[in-house]
Formats: structure tokens, C-alpha cells, sequence
């Protein structure tokens, strides 16, 4: 379904090719909707969305469809350093503010997210990762947002 939308048959999506294969499963971005899952979907780097980039995050990225205002808000308020991640370290802040957890019980769960979502290991979640923990920990956005506010 996606090759035939690969008109040079490269393996690789320029943004109308990524555009029609999105609108293929229902969603109609944006053009900053494009760069934005095209910056976050990137898995190698390479500056453009292959295929299997595209087939291996479909799950997410119609999560993103559906939720994208409420997920892009809670992951901001999280990424305290706006550098496109967030890092332990901010999230850590965020569960143990106003006693919403002990440092201990933050750094368990911490430790198991990682364990079960840091899916290339680099000690952080990307936007990507971080719907995965909302999808299969049952977490709403609303509830993380909540937290994030506390630190204001």
C-alpha cells in the first residue's frame, strides 16, 4: 500500500509521498504536522522517512493523529529543555514534585519505562517513545499534564 506511493521506488518518502501515505490511513496533516513526524519518525537520522521508518511507527503515529494536541502539550511540558527528548533527569523532577512520589518509587518506575520503552537504548524518550508509554501504561495526557503544571 505504501510502495505504490514511492513514485521513484527508492525506499525512501519526500514529504508529498509521506503526506499521501498518511492520508492513506486516515490523517490529513498539516505541513507542520509532516515536519513535525518527519523530525520525530526519523529513526536513522538520515533526514528522510523510509518506508519501513514509516511501517514501524504507523501505531503511534495514528495516536499522534487522534491525540496530537493533547501529546505535543504534555511532551513540552516535559521536556524542560526543549532539546526534543526527555530526559530522565526532567522527568525524575516532575514525579517527585509536591510529593507526588518518593525519589526511590520515581527512579523504580523510571528505571522500568526505560526497560520496556527506550527503544534504542539511549537513556531518553523521544517524542515516539514517549506515545508508546502513554499507549501501554494506560497514562492519559491530561495526567501528565497535571504533573508538568505542578512545576510551574
Amino acid at each position: 500500500m505504501f510502495k505504490e506511493k514511492d513514485t521513484n521506488d527508492d525506499g525512501n518518502l519526500n514529504s508529498e509521498e509521506f503526506e499521501q501515505c498518511l492520508q492513506l490511513v486516515g490523517f490529513y496533516p498539516t505541513t507542520e504536522d509532516i515536519e513535525f513526524l518527519k523530525k520525530h519518525f526519523d529513526t536513522n537520522g538520515d533526514g528522510v522517512i523510509q518506508i519501513e521508518e514509516l511501517l514501524q511507527n504507523i501505531h503511534i503515529i495514528n495516536e499522534h493523529s487522534l491525540h496530537k494536541d493533547e501529546f505535543m502539550d504534555a511532551f513540552k511540558k516535559f521536556d524542560t529543555n526543549n532539546d526534543g527528548y526527555i530526559r530522565l533527569a526532567e522527568m525524575l523532577k516532575i514525579l517527585t514534585i509536591n510529593s507526588f512520589m518518593s525519589v526511590e518509587d520515581a527512579r523504580g518506575l523510571l528505571s522500568q519505562l526505560v526497560k520496556d520503552h527506550d527503544q534504542n537504548g539511549d537513556g531518553k524518550f523521544s517524542y515516539a517513545e514517549f506515545v508508546e508509554v502513554l499507549m501501554t501504561e494506560g497514562k492519559t495526557s491530561e495526567d501528565l499534564i497535571a504533573h508538568g503544571e505542578a512545576d510551574k
